[in-house]
């Protein structure tokens, strides 16, 4: 019996009119070009509760995003697995942070797929633009490199 394709999801978040905030949208935009199957790919503004209903349905899920821990200069990337999202308490610029979405989904019993974050640090945004400043242009590719290694691990059969 031939096993069944995984459904992969990249959730890219972000605002691209607010400069480093669009860097995830950047780097979506490199993966779809690599990856033209196999994996649904969507930009979004969305936060909070909204994204449960993007995260629905699917096996897997990488997320990503940028942060503003403020421990790590800008362009550094990190990576988080679901036991990390209960330390982190930072707050979020999307209001409810996801943390708080997947405490309540496992709350009220909602399935969820395995999910990983990537975020590039970013300094706080202060201008509208959407143009990338030069630190978070040049960390781009590294922050591309290691979603695409998470992606090619969920595609192998």
């Amino acid at each position: 019996m031939k096993k069944k394709k995984p459904k992969i999801l990249l959730l890219a978040l972000g605002n691209d009119i607010l400069g480093d905030d669009g860097a995830a949208f950047a780097a979506a935009e490199r993966l779809e070009k690599k990856f033209r199957a196999g994996i649904d790919f969507v930009k979004s503004r969305e936060s909070g509760l909204a994204l449960l209903d993007l995260l629905k349905d699917y096996d897997h899920a990488l997320i990503i995003d940028t942060v503003t821990m403020g421990d790590s200069p800008a362009g550094k990337v990190r990576e988080f697995g679901e036991k990390d999202f209960k330390k982190i308490t930072v707050p979020s610029m999307h209001f409810t942070g996801l943390p708080d979405v997947l405490q309540l989904a496992r709350e009220l019993k909602i399935p969820l797929p395995d999910i990983r974050m990537l975020a590039i640090e970013i300094e706080p945004p202060e201008v509208f633009g959407e143009k990338l400043t030069p630190v978070i242009k040049k960390a781009v590719p590294a922050f591309t490199a290691r979603a695409e290694k998470i992606l090619s691990s969920w595609l192998k059969p």
